[in-house]
């Protein structure tokens, strides 16, 4: 007796997700009156972010910080949350400007920022390689 074929369901595979970073603070509270507080930029850094400049209220002593990582992270304590103003810099140039709100009300509060299309086309392309300086092994 001839068995009929069974026709099997084959699903695709899902596209990657595309990169993201995920820009977030945690916070406890330190003493009656004040929270320590880390600022950070995570996920898809190694690859696209060069570094991450902070400005802080300006009644912070040093308001503007350079984070030059990995890591991307910023230690602090301080008794009210604000609004950071963030500049990402990437490796293969260009930048892109941010905001993030401090936030003292959970310990850990983050949200995804899309890396640009075109910050991504420029980590792909490939290297130009000068012949010239190619040593034959």
């Amino acid at each position: 007796l001839a068995r009929a074929a069974r026709c099997a369901h084959v699903m695709a595979p899902s596209p990657p997700a595309p990169p993201r970073l995920v820009l977030g603070n945690t916070a406890k509270r330190f003493d009656a009156k004040r929270h320590s507080w880390t600022f950070y930029v995570r996920g898809s850094t190694q690859q696209y972010v060069k570094e991450v400049i902070v400005y802080l209220h300006p009644t912070f002593r040093e308001p503007v910080r350079k984070l030059e990582g990995p890591p991307f992270e910023l230690k602090s304590r301080g008794w009210g949350t604000f609004e950071l103003d963030v500049t990402i810099r990437w490796k293969g140039g260009g930048e892109l400007k941010t905001v993030w709100d401090l936030q003292f009300d959970a310990p850990d509060a983050s949200g995804e920022l899309e890396i640009p299309s075109a910050v991504l086309a420029a980590a792909e392309a490939p290297v130009p390689v000068d012949v010239d300086e190619v040593v034959p092994s």
